[in-house]
């Protein structure tokens, strides 16, 4: 793992349990196991810090969707790995970190949300659209629509409003109605297929 991904990953490790705005220059590089000197050689300080785990998530959800899609029989496995995945990024967010990123780092939030509109709603609407050619989506589903749907789903508070109980479980329990409200009978087959896999 090269110097910028570390610090990604020591970043995003103290996001899960430290508040955004708490994280500290010196926390990072404690994390990573690297000097301050070390980190400051790659980055001049939090902001850049940030901007560089925006961009590189989105480059590796990308990545991702791309092996899935390029490795899955048809769009209906397809989305139902990406609602996976979706649900395995999203699952250990701090969202209170999440609230203080778009108060206290609105440029780099504006980027974050631009790439969501570039890359994962993208993948998902390219997937839909797909679906739907293939007859396995029905034809009244808008792919836009859909996809802009699925990805706003990531931020809200479910277990807030859900309680402390909710769990990786019941996410897949609600990707999968919502995964059926999409199929034609012949898509019906494949995701019974699916299960049984």
């Amino acid at each position: 793992m090269d110097g910028r991904s570390r610090i990604m990953v020591a970043f995003l490790t103290l996001t899960k349990s430290l508040s955004l705005k708490n994280v500290t220059m010196d926390d990072i590089a404690r994390q990573a196991g690297i000097s301050k000197k070390t980190l400051y050689q790659h980055f001049r300080n939090k902001n850049e810090v940030i901007d560089y785990v925006v961009e590189r998530s989105h480059e590796l959800f990308a990545n991702r969707c791309k092996s899935i899609i390029a490795n899955a029989g048809n769009a209906v496995e397809a989305l139902c790995k990406i609602a996976d995945l979706l649900d395995e990024i999203s699952f250990d967010w701090n969202r209170i970190s999440l609230y203080q990123f778009q108060k206290y780092y609105p440029l780099s939030f504006d980027k974050y949300i631009d790439g969501l509109e570039a890359v994962h709603i993208s993948m998902i609407r390219e997937v839909v659209s797909n679906g739907k050619k293939a007859g396995l989506f029905r034809k009244d589903i808008s792919p836009a629509i859909f996809a802009n749907y699925r990805i706003s789903q990531l931020f809200l508070f479910t277990e807030k409003i859900l309680g402390g109980n909710w769990n990786m479980t019941d996410r897949r329990t609600i990707n999968d109605l919502t995964i059926r409200g999409l199929l034609t009978e012949k898509g019906m087959e494949e995701y019974n297929w699916l299960a049984r896999k």
